[in-house]
């Protein structure tokens, strides 16, 4: 009964160890995942994806440099284009860029908070148009140094083995248990199978040679009766001619 007790007390204790490793194996896929979503789609910068008003954005290029690194992320909000003022950092959709948003320095503000004037602290010159009130998008809150060198790493060759590799090994671990069972059970299957067919052809040879001990032999012939021995013949002529004389 104690035996009993503690092979399902173990039993028990391996169950739940595997659903707390399978949970945490989740998580960390989502997490990875997660991170390669955010990265692709806040790579696309004209795709900005905000969560309680505030999105992280990912700077290409070096035209805001020192301020902002290029291919680094910055925390950008929401705002209200009547709130801007010059000296700002915004990020809006550009005319040069066909309309994909860029992040450059507020120079000048012309009427009512109508037109904005941009430039690029690294460039030269102002950009080549001016941004319309509806076209600002959010403003330049602050540089996200963690989530850049994740971002870099993740999209380097080295960042995408490793998270593939890392996502490989997690699926590995939650499902290899699993795995190991029913090859052991698919390998116990075909051992019962073998056997039975082992014993199968082993129950019909016995069979085979009882029949046959059962049945006389073709070979051996019948056998053969002894000849009698013929009995004397008794000359009753010869005995009656010796009374007579």
């Amino acid at each position: 009964m104690t035996e009993n007790g503690n092979t399902e007390n173990t039993k028990a204790k391996k169950s739940v160890l595997r659903r707390i490793t399978g949970i945490i194996g989740y998580a960390l896929i989502f997490i990875i995942a997660a991170l390669l979503i955010v990265v692709i789609s806040f790579k696309a910068n004209n795709r900005t994806v905000f969560i309680f008003g505030k999105a992280a954005v990912w700077v290409l290029t070096p035209s805001m440099e020192p301020d902002i690194p290029a291919q680094s992320y910055i925390l950008v909000s929401k705002v209200d284009p009547k709130t801007v003022e010059e000296g700002d950092i915004i990020m809006f959709r550009s005319k040069e860029l066909n309309g994909a948003n860029n992040t450059h320095e507020v120079v000048r503000i012309e009427g009512d908070h109508e037109l904005f004037y941009t430039k690029g602290k690294a460039n030269p010159v102002e950009d080549a148009y001016p941004t319309e009130a509806k076209d600002v998008v959010a403003i330049y809150e602050k540089n996200l140094p963690v989530l850049t060198a994740i971002g870099r790493f993740i999209m380097s060759r080295i960042g995408i083995v490793a998270s593939l590799t890392i996502i490989f090994i997690i699926v590995m671990i939650i499902y290899m248990p699993d795995i190991i069972r029913a090859t052991r059970k698919k390998s116990k299957e075909l051992e019962q199978k073998r056997q039975a067919k082992i014993e199968e052809l082993v129950q019909q040879e016995v069979e085979r040679l009882k029949r046959e001990s059962a049945q006389p032999s073709e070979e051996e012939e019948p056998a053969q009766e002894e000849p009698k021995e013929k009995e004397p013949e008794i000359n009753t002529e010869n005995d009656n001619s010796q009374k007579e004389n």
